[in-house]
């Protein structure tokens, strides 16, 4: 059985983080992506349309659950394939031979965990605007204030800590620059079938 592992101390972690790595955001997000599958397959005229609103009327109806996935997974240990059937349990024949179809497990967990990554950075970065303030307001109030600079491990020339709160926000200007990429890549993830049939990596983009 698949379990959440969290390596922080309860004490010290961040519940937004805790959130968006369970396995409750993890298995929403499989179904979105095994929906939104079943969406551009209706768009091309694969499949009947207004099957993916049926379909997501009855998951609504009937929500992922965990315990049952959990139990399946420690019998069968595939938590995909967990997954798939505890969803599948609720479509009539007709609907389940189109569920993930001609998909495979990463087909499904890679869009999954990159907007799982996504949420997290975008998360980082709404914590990083309020740090920014107040590093530039450090910087102001602290201005005059002398301190010794360091090199190498031992004391330098004198610097004041406003300084040194300027150059800890011109640091984390650059990382937000680089945070801020990182979220455009993340909005794309492979879809290629089993067997990379379908090669149309970095063209399944979510909005």
């Amino acid at each position: 059985m698949r379990k959440e592992i969290f390596i922080m101390h309860e004490r010290y972690e961040d519940q937004k983080i805790r959130e968006i790595w369970s396995n409750k955001f993890k298995l929403g997000l499989w179904q979105l992506t095994e929906l939104a599958v079943l969406q551009a397959k209706e768009n091309l005229g694969k499949i009947p349309l207004e099957t993916t609103a049926k379909i997501s009327e009855i998951f609504q109806e009937h929500p992922i659950d965990i315990d049952w996935w959990k139990k399946r997974d420690g019998e069968i240990n595939h938590d995909l394939n967990a997954f798939l059937e505890e969803r599948m349990r609720w479509l009539p024949p007709k609907w389940q031979k189109d569920f993930h179809e001609k998909m495979t497990s990463y087909d499904t967990e890679e869009p999954a965990f990159a907007s799982m990554l996504r949420a997290s950075v975008e998360y980082v970065l709404e914590k990083s605007a309020i740090f920014k303030e107040t590093l530039k307001s450090m910087a102001k109030k602290y201005r005059f204030v002398v301190m010794f600079a360091e090199t190498h491990g031992q004391d330098a020339q004198v610097q004041s800590f406003g300084k040194r709160c300027l150059c800890w926000l011109q640091d984390l200007n650059a990382s937000e620059a680089a945070l801020t990429e990182t979220i455009k890549n993340l909005r794309y993830s492979k879809l290629s079938g089993a067997v990379e049939n379908y090669r149309i990596s970095r063209l399944f983009r979510f909005q």
